[in-house]
């Protein structure tokens, strides 16, 4: 087997909602994605779980650009970033469009 192909079944593991991956809205498409979130340690910010990080398969979502809406966890985000991109897969930082309130 190729490491190309290898690849390829390893996302079928990544991108299993009974796994890593969870439905979000992207530009009004329902799409899987593996999400991390970012959270600041300086407890003073109101920054804090504000940005995340979503793993996407650049078959579902082939152009991302800044300011895109993105839909999950019962809030709206916006693309901040593309942070990196392959073959396979985007790698895009993403900005709550609420803020937190303390």
């Amino acid at each position: 087997m190729s490491f190309k192909i290898q690849m390829q079944v390893d996302l079928a593991v990544f991108f299993n909602s009974d796994e890593f991956a969870r439905e979000i809205i992207y530009k009004g498409l329902l799409v899987l994605a593996v999400v991390n979130y970012f959270r600041n340690l300086d407890i003073t910010s109101s920054d804090l779980a504000a940005r995340a990080e979503i793993i996407v398969k650049r078959e579902h979502i082939p152009n991302p650009r800044n300011m895109d809406f993105v839909f999950f966890d019962s809030l709206s985000w916006n693309v901040e970033a593309i942070e990196s991109g392959d073959e396979l897969t985007w790698h895009i930082l993403v900005r709550r469009a609420e803020t937190i309130v303390f």
